[in-house]
């Protein structure tokens, strides 16, 4: 442990200086209601503090007529006046003070603190929001001003997104700073510093990749084979993946990676498939007995009967529209906007890690050259779970796009878009998938086997 710690030494000290520095400004210049979805998230935030969690359901006018959760609370702290949705320009300024704050002040100030009536889009489970919900609750329990406590709220996801990736870089044993530079780009931290339910995804699937690559580099040379406590270490990982965003849950075939003679083939299926089962059943029965569906227009039936209709079509244009997504980010450059210089941004940190992370590892893979092309295969095995993990999470996030966001059917209320026009996708969707880079630095062995 100790040699893992000085291992660790300088990406820590980068990591928490880097932590420390932008949270403290983003928390103390941008507005807690001052969010993408934050209603969404700030509601989701305050009924998992409060507890309340009810069978009821109203359909919304706000969110295209779709039934949402009813719940209440305090007015003052639910209100939403002064909120703002344009949270792009407060992540590329930092340093600015944001002007909704008063707003947000004065808008729970003047409100009252009766209980009032509330809806809250619940496709997501709790697990997304329980580290903000943690600082709600302390602020509720010693009966702080609104403004207060949320700020508690955003300090506390701060905190648990900071320990989890605290964890993962100790635990990491090569490429490091690929970790590092995830938890710290500035969309990473922004999330980190608000009540956004992404910032628990971010760090989740770093510290998921940290444990695979702790065991695929510790069975390396060794003769011990996996046992029933790390075996539930992998189980319990797989299932709370399924009750963040499903949308990730490709990422688990990187657990092929580690060494057969360690943690074999079967013992990884049924590792796999139980914890699966046991994930898929809590996620459909979350989303039967609560769940909510978000959607871009009103007629979720006849979307989803063009989907249906055209189904291959479908599947092939998320496809393309997937495969594309660099080249939509990066058409970003020059614009002056925040969104897309946001996008256009966080697509050359992705491909300078890339490159980057080739170049370190290039005599390994020239090397290959020279060798069977079943030794090519395994060689390159890592890369390829690097491109089906990705390709998965994006193509199940923009399958769901297509069908709930992007209007197909004709007629109706709004802009009726073609199958490759997905709508909706935005850049902190590839966040959580930046640390799957750190498999390039694994290196399979001629005589190893890996599945």
């Amino acid at each position: 442990m100790r040699n893992k710690l000085l291992d660790s030494s300088m990406p820590l000290i980068v990591f928490i200086i880097s932590i420390i520095t932008l949270g403290s400004l983003y928390i103390s210049n941008v507005g807690a209601k001052t969010l993408g979805d934050n209603a969404m998230h700030l509601y989701n935030t305050y009924t998992v503090a409060t507890g309340y969690l009810h069978r009821e359901f109203k359909k919304s006018y706000f969110e295209n007529n779709v039934k949402e959760m009813v719940f209440h609370g305090h007015e003052n702290y639910i209100t939403l006046d002064g909120g703002d949705l344009d949270y792009a320009s407060r992540v590329i300024s930092p340093f600015e003070k944001d002007s909704n704050i008063v707003k947000q002040k004065d808008a729970e100030q003047h409100t009252s603190t009766k209980l009032v009536e509330g809806l809250s889009r619940t496709q997501y489970s709790p697990v997304n929001w329980a580290a903000p919900a943690i600082g709600l609750r302390i602020g509720l329990s010693m009966h702080l001003e609104p403004y207060s406590s949320w700020q508690l709220a955003r300090i506390s996801n701060l905190i648990v997104y900071s320990i989890i990736f605290v964890v993962a870089i100790i635990i990491m044993p090569k490429a490091k700073w690929i970790i590092v530079a995830t938890g710290i780009f500035p969309l990473s931290v922004f999330l980190a510093s608000s009540v956004a339910g992404d910032a628990i995804n971010i760090a989740f699937s770093a510290l998921f990749i940290a444990v695979v690559m702790h065991y695929i580099f510790a069975a390396n040379g060794s003769n011990r084979v996996i046992n029933f406590k790390e075996k539930i270490l992998f189980a319990c990982l797989i299932l709370l993946m399924f009750n963040l965003k499903i949308a990730y849950v490709p990422e688990i075939i990187i657990l092929f990676l580690i060494p057969n003679n360690f943690f074999n083939l079967i013992n990884k299926l049924r590792v796999i498939v139980t914890s699966s089962l046991i994930g898929v059943l809590s996620s459909v029965l979350w989303s039967k007995l609560f769940g909510t569906v978000l959607l871009g227009f009103t007629d979720l039936s006849a979307n989803m009967h063009v989907v249906k209709a055209h189904f291959v079509q479908a599947v092939f244009s998320v496809l393309a529209f997937t495969w594309n997504i660099p080249l939509l980010m990066l058409r970003g450059l020059g614009h002056d906007n925040a969104s897309s210089t946001i996008e256009s941004t966080l697509m050359i940190f992705v491909i300078l890690l890339i490159v980057l992370s080739i170049t370190m590892n290039y005599s390994y893979y020239s090397a290959m050259n020279h060798e069977s092309f079943a030794i090519k295969i395994r060689s390159y095995f890592p890369i390829l779970m690097f491109v089906f993990a990705c390709l998965g999470s994006l193509f199940l996030t923009n399958f769901a796009l297509l069908t709930t966001w992007t209007k197909l059917y004709e007629g109706g209320i709004g802009q009726t878009f073609d199958m490759t026009n997905i709508q909706g996708f935005q850049a902190r969707y590839l966040l959580p998938l930046i640390p799957l880079i750190s498999l390039f630095f694994v290196r399979v062995e001629g005589k190893e086997k890996i599945c």
